[in-house]
């Protein structure tokens, strides 16, 4: 899926396509009938706030 431009996101099924330091974040995109629907999840480096509050 693209992001806008040349760039797109990676999306995997769970976390053992992710880096051993990485965790999973849920994934969302718009469509027809859902405004958020899951499509898997993003690979990310854990912060403070790991559920996503600090991206």
């Amino acid at each position: 899926m693209g992001t806008g431009g040349f760039t797109y996101d990676r999306f995997v099924r769970d976390r053992s396509f992710c880096d051993p330091t990485q965790v999973t974040s849920n994934a969302f995109v718009p469509t027809r009938d859902d405004p958020e629907c899951l499509v898997g999840y993003r690979c990310i480096d854990p912060g403070r706030d790991w559920f996503g509050d600090d991206e």
